[in-house]
């Protein structure tokens, strides 16, 4: 059977931590009892780990339950959007009988969210959905310029997704958490699942204000989660050497893997500067990204078709940082796609 590599994936290269299946293996005498209603011993192990308060913080299901409670929640009209990104904020909006207004994100611009323009479009009947660093196109949004709009507009609900800044190294630099427990328009998302590379368990947290979260959980299904994930959470929130680690890789393969593209694929591809463990190519020969993709597959490489990302045009690919062996691998063969 021909191996397979999945840069298809955003998940951890590194994978789980390595104790984790001993651990998981001590814990799963915990599927034996009923969860916390709540979640709230995991809740507040998650808040000791990112020094939040407890009563700001609640585990959740998978960033999934938290992305489609909060529109029901937060009682707004209108989901504004930058495009493209991870499709269930326009999925959990459309099913919360939301207006779904698109702000598109322009190659011209490097797939930078144009904050000017995203502003003249807040109303007070508005909620925001920003994937930071977004997903697919692996831009960042500085801290300081999007938490001054978010004071400046009280009323416009904004919900960050910050499952990929898990992985950078200045995560507590850039990190909107401990800000959103002092903001009522503001709440923050963050899936475990990729970093600690587990989405089997799902596992994430949403931080707001301490009134924000008493609300929510009025909307919040009782024993949404399992006795299981809870545990292992609790666990996996301690192993910060592999956090530590994880952090230190991306550190250095992110810029190594844009030096790589831009070097060895020059008029063969242009690469996008990458913030996330995963990093955007534009194909600049005549090759779909269609085809190039299902060549690679044939090869036994799995990436993402940005054709099933949302851009426009078929020639967007995005592939998830992997090894330095792994990503020599894969650049060989696509460039005997792209020259064949």
């Amino acid at each position: 059977m021909k191996t397979v590599l999945d840069f298809a994936q955003n998940i951890n290269v590194l994978g789980c931590p390595p104790a984790f299946f001993v651990q998981a293996q001590d814990l799963i005498n915990s599927a034996l009892h009923y969860p916390d209603a709540h979640s709230e011993s995991v809740s507040r192990d998650i808040a000791v780990a990112f020094d939040l308060a407890p009563d700001g913080v609640i585990f959740c299901n998978g960033s999934t339950e938290a992305l489609f409670i909060l529109p029901r929640f937060l009682n707004k009209k209108i989901s504004l959007i930058p495009y493209p990104t991870f499709w269930e904020y326009s999925l959990a909006s459309q099913k919360a009988g939301h207006k779904i207004n698109i702000l598109s994100l322009v190659e011209a611009e490097n797939f930078v969210l144009n904050l000017p323009i995203l502003e003249s479009q807040l109303t007070p009947n508005t909620v925001v959905y920003l994937c930071n660093p977004n997903n697919p196109t692996s831009t960042l949004i500085e801290r300081e310029k999007i938490l001054t709009i978010i004071k400046d507009h009280p009323n416009t609900c904004f919900v960050v997704d910050e499952t990929y800044l898990i992985f950078r190294q200045d995560y507590s630099q850039l990190t909107l958490t401990s800000l959103a427990q002092n903001l009522d328009n503001l709440f923050v998302v963050t899936s475990f699942s990729k970093v600690f590379a587990v989405p089997g368990i799902r596992s994430a947290f949403l931080v707001s204000s301490p009134l924000n979260i008493a609300k929510y959980k009025e909307f919040h299904i009782p024993y949404s989660t399992n006795a299981f994930s809870e545990k292992v959470t609790s666990w996996l929130v301690k192993q910060t050497t592999h956090l530590t680690k994880t952090r230190k890789f991306f550190l250095q393969a992110r810029p190594d893997t844009y030096k790589l593209f831009q070097d060895k694929f020059y008029g063969l591809l242009q690469p996008f500067v990458p913030e996330a463990n995963f990093i955007l190519l534009k194909i600049l020969v005549n090759k779909t990204s269609t085809k190039v993709a299902s060549k690679l597959k044939e090869q036994g490489f799995l990436v993402r078709d940005g054709a099933e990302l949302g851009f426009t045009g078929d020639c967007w690919l995005r592939i998830c940082i992997q090894s330095h062996s792994q990503m020599t691998k894969l650049s060989s063969t696509l460039y005997k796609i792209l020259t064949d």
